[in-house]
């Protein structure tokens, strides 16, 4: 006998499972799922190993075999239909979730399928939350992946840090095609519960935000930060941003510790770094806590060509290169010990100069 908690994923995995040709399997896992543990039958009555093999004539068909497998070091109960000894369904439930930029990691197949060209995502409007999906190119017709997402990031819409408890992979049925916009325009603002709206593939590289960037009608204006948290990343950031439930990084430009410049959130969207003056501004941030250090030589550097790249860009005015904690006054922000007038006169120096 197996462990009690293996026939519970089991189980579990079972209840994400509703009622073509091509075995599903490889695109789950590369390997052999070896012997089943548990079987459901078509009347949704469940049988360990032992029990079905020793089950009477006349019991009922098997509907799916369920299956415990290590998946890059997590536990998943993986249920399987079959139709003549080819996977028509995949159900996968984990023992702990994933996030979804690290799907591909853990399951190549279907995740680099997911994210190819040509694979679309859609949002599923529901309640609680709602869902996603991914419709996937296929010679023996179209898949559908479906995945079931925690609940920690329920209050925003699904992004590339939502987390993954499980999905389930089938073919795309003719009536769930019927559902899918035809165009991005299809469907409207106030979606209702059931539809589907197509969205950014999470499972591709790159920074995908939660909801549509709005552009910003002027530029009179950039704030410069620090992140507070040293080592950050502009993926860091991100992630961290997500979870105060915002559209992603609010910062438009991220000066990394060896001073090297990377992009943030794109340069013509509204951003969100400073209340009250995000939609007319450009936000700058330094990587670091400078309440108890100072910015390395390269990230001064990289700030004051950075800053007179952009108020060149901009038009905007020397007086209007201002620190977090001048337009909002519950902040240090960029930090006690930035040389902020140091800054100001490289930056004024530079700027006469041109």
């Amino acid at each position: 006998m197996f462990k009690t908690t293996a026939i519970t994923l089991l189980l579990l995995a079972a209840l994400v499972l509703p009622a073509a040709a091509r075995d599903l399997r490889p695109l789950v896992t590369a390997g052999p799922l070896g012997e089943y543990r548990l079987v459901e039958d078509v009347r949704g009555q469940f049988w360990t190993r032992s029990e079905w093999q020793g089950r009477p004539a006349g019991s009922p068909p098997a509907r799916s075999f369920g299956h415990l497998a290590d998946i890059a070091g997590r536990q998943a109960a993986i249920w399987v239909e079959y139709d003549h000894d080819t996977a028509r369904r995949v159900a996968v439930i984990l023992d702990r979730p994933l996030a979804l930029r690290d799907f591909g990691r853990c399951f190549p197949g279907l995740g680099g399928r997911a994210a190819a060209a040509g694979s679309r995502l859609y949002i599923i409007r529901g309640y609680p939350r709602d869902g996603l999906a991914a419709v996937i190119p296929d010679p023996g017709g179209d898949l559908l992946a479906t995945f079931i997402l925690d609940a920690k990031y329920g209050d925003t819409r699904p992004n590339t840090h939502s987390l993954v408890k499980g999905f389930t992979l089938a073919r795309l049925t003719a009536a769930e095609k019927r559902r899918l916009p035809m165009t991005d325009k299809d469907a409207p603002a106030d979606i209702r519960d059931g539809s589907w709206r197509k969205t950014d593939n999470f499972l591709r590289s790159g920074l995908h935000f939660s909801e549509p960037l709005v552009a910003r009608r002027r530029t009179d204006m950039i704030v410069v930060h620090h992140t507070k948290l040293a080592n950050m990343t502009v993926a860091s950031i991100h992630d961290l941003h997500l979870g105060n439930g915002w559209a992603g990084i609010g910062y438009h430009k991220v000066i990394l510790p060896d001073g090297s410049v990377a992009d943030g959130r794109p340069e013509y969207a509204v951003g969100a770094h400073a209340k009250g003056v995000n939609s007319h501004s450009v936000g700058i941030t330094v990587v670091g806590d400078f309440d108890i250090g100072r910015p390395s030589p390269a990230q001064m550097a990289a700030l004051v060509a950075l800053t007179a790249d952009l108020a060149g860009k901009y038009g905007v005015s020397e007086a209007r290169v201002v620190g977090h904690r001048d337009v909002y006054d519950d902040t240090t922000c960029p930090g006690r010990l930035f040389p902020w007038a140091e800054f100001k006169q490289t930056l004024h120096e530079r700027l006469t100069k041109k």
